[in-house]
């Protein structure tokens, strides 16, 4: 029976183990995974918040670019021949006989220091800086004092850019249509017809100007300019410089565009990362001539303005030059300028998130450990059921041999005539009752434990006795059950009847009685049996005491079970251990109580039944 407890428990424990480390991975799982679900809520939350301030910018910044795209070829003057002109007779002027000054001469976005023009021969000019004669109208209407040295200091610092870079800005800007051919966006002074078909003159005339006789004179000064040869810019500009050069002859600027002229997109190009020089480039070509027009940025203003749309957004944010064409692409990039946003944005994971799984976990845990315990109860249970149930067979095997063997022995001894004497013929008898009496009493409470397990008690049968009848039933099962044992009987009742089932209540007083004779020996006396009968109101009290050891508080619970004998297995007298449990199933039955009153070490036990409405009065 210890291997088989031992195996159950065994068994037990590598469940209860598996169980546990099921449930810690399953848990490790789901805390990893609602971590991550947070950790991609919070990432798709920074993307929402990174696409909502890079479309805020763009939207701030697209129109504005556009306005320039559309800016006509001819602005790029400081003064230019408007067409289709009438006099104030309503007749058409020609062509060139009147000049209007250029937009841009007398007005400029704040975050555009210069624009400028860089002509086929490497001549580097502003519409905002005019040269000779027109000059001098310029100052005299257009300008304020020193306003053409500031812009001259602008167009200063792009030369020095362009020299710096090494590179011209027809160079420039095949770079940048190269970078962004796939992104940047074609914008142009016409309807969207017109805006295909100066595309496909774009194709046409870069594919002509390979083969083409005007290609081949355009090319030496174009292999001259970058050759890395000083770039030629207008008289003020040189002047600026330390040139030298006098004023120019009054030249009429170039007119309206013709059906085969060409304008190229706007596309931006750095001319230098550090510090941040960005400028807007774009290639058109008038008649035969191809030129560069744009403008340059004024960047620490424009980021300024772009990081202005985007203050409720992020506080702590900066935009950091793209020059690499391989991050074009990249999600924090800008569409209408090649630079990309880093910030860091304060976010919050919506409400409507997904639910944390705690509660599920803690349920999971919940049932588990419950159901281990279930498990470990019913173990433990059917393992303390068996060891009972080997005890119950070991006990019975042994009360069923001693009487048997008596019954056997003794029936032999008279049958043979082997006992002649009278009074040892009475003394033989009287063993063969007493055993049979005991026999009864066992095979009586297993078949009340067989109906007791099955649920059928069976009814109750009151019957009405009187005072002596109930003396003589106590007598009877001293005589019985409390052989050797110094018996006393004392009944405090002074009326004459009483009401009781008189069956159940023998029984339930033999078990009594036969645990105190068992178990009320003491060391160094003798086993003494006190039985009370008192009246308590309309019930009586039966109290059953001895004189043994007692039984502890830690087995008081133990002894109303079957098969229990409250740790005296090991003793030296035998029993079922069914007399307790039997005995208060049976007072329950009929309507009683049974309880261990009063126990304490050395003083023995006293168990009390109390049987209700039993008195007549």
């Amino acid at each position: 029976m210890r291997v088989r407890r031992s195996t159950w428990m065994i068994a037990l424990g590598v469940a209860t183990a598996a169980t546990i480390s099921g449930l810690w991975l399953v848990t490790s799982s789901l805390s990893a995974l609602e971590t991550q679900q947070a950790l991609s809520r919070a990432e798709l939350a920074r993307a929402e918040a990174m696409r909502l301030a890079l479309w805020r910018m763009d939207a701030w910044m697209t129109p504005r670019l556009a306005r320039e795209a559309a800016r006509p070829v001819a602005e790029y003057a400081a003064f230019f021949a408007p067409s289709d002109t009438v006099n104030r007779l309503l007749q058409a002027v020609p062509q060139g006989e009147v000049l209007a000054p250029s937009p841009l001469l007398l007005s400029a976005p704040e975050w555009i220091p210069i624009h400028f023009e860089w002509t086929s021969d490497g001549r580097l000019t502003s519409p905002q800086i005019p040269e000779g004669n027109f000059l001098d109208l310029a100052e005299g209407q257009y300008f304020a004092d020193g306003v053409p040295t500031q812009r001259a200091e602008q167009l200063k610092r792009l030369a020095v850019l362009l020299e710096n870079s090494k590179q011209s800005l027809d160079a420039c800007v095949s770079q940048a249509e190269a970078s962004n051919a796939s992104t940047a966006t074609a914008w142009s002074t016409a309807e969207p017809t017109k805006v295909e078909r100066s595309a496909r003159a774009f194709d046409d005339y870069a594919t002509r100007a390979q083969t083409s006789n005007e290609a081949q004179q355009a090319e030496p000064k174009l292999a001259a300019s970058r050759s890395g040869k000083r770039q030629q810019v207008s008289p003020q500009v040189d002047g600026a410089l330390g040139g030298g050069m006098k004023g120019a002859a009054l030249e009429v600027p170039a007119q309206q565009l013709d059906p085969d002229d060409m304008v190229g997109p706007l596309v931006p190009a750095w001319l230098s990362v550090d510090p941040p020089e960005l400028a807007f480039l774009r290639r058109v070509r008038v008649g035969t001539e191809s030129r560069v027009q744009g403008f340059l940025v004024d960047w620490v203003l424009l980021s300024n303005s772009l990081l202005g749309q985007i203050t409720d957004l992020t506080s702590a944010a900066r935009l950091a030059p793209v020059s690499d064409t391989s991050a074009q692409f990249a999600p924090s990039r800008l569409a209408s300028l090649p630079a990309a946003l880093e910030a860091e944005f304060a976010l919050a994971v919506s409400s409507d998130a997904q639910p944390s799984n705690t509660p599920a976990i803690l349920f999971a845990w919940a049932a588990a450990l419950m159901a281990l315990g279930a498990a470990a109860l019913a173990a433990w249970t059917g393992v303390s059921f068996g060891d009972r149930q080997a005890r119950f067979a070991s006990s019975v095997t042994h009360e069923l041999r001693t009487p048997l063997t008596t019954f056997q022995l003794y029936a032999e001894m008279l049958r043979d005539g082997m006992v002649t004497d009278e009074a040892r013929r009475k003394e033989c008898l009287d063993t063969l009752c007493r055993e049979s009496l005991r026999l009864s009493a066992l095979v009586e409470n297993v078949l009340s434990l067989s109906r007791l397990e099955r649920g059928t008690r069976g009814a109750t049968h009151a019957n009405e006795i009187d005072i002596a009848d109930l003396r003589a039933i106590v007598l009877k099962l001293f005589a019985e059950r409390a052989e050797g044992a110094d018996c006393e009987l004392r009944i405090d009742i002074d009326l004459l009847r009483v009401m009781i089932d008189t069956s159940a209540f023998s029984q339930i007083l033999a078990n009594l009685i036969e645990n105190a004779a068992k178990y009320g020996h003491h060391a160094d006396r003798r086993a003494q049996i006190l039985v009370q009968v008192q009246r308590s109101g309309d019930a009586i009290v039966v109290r059953v005491s001895d004189s043994g050891e007692g039984i502890s508080a830690a087995r008081a619970a133990s002894i109303w079970r079957p098969f229990d004998r409250a740790g005296r297995e090991g003793g030296t007298q035998f029993g079922l251990g069914l007399g307790l449990s039997v005995s208060r199933a049976l007072s329950e039955n009929m309507g009683a109580s049974l309880q261990l009153v009063e126990s304490a070490a050395n003083t023995g036990a006293t168990f009390e039944l109390r049987i209700p409405n039993a008195l007549r009065f």
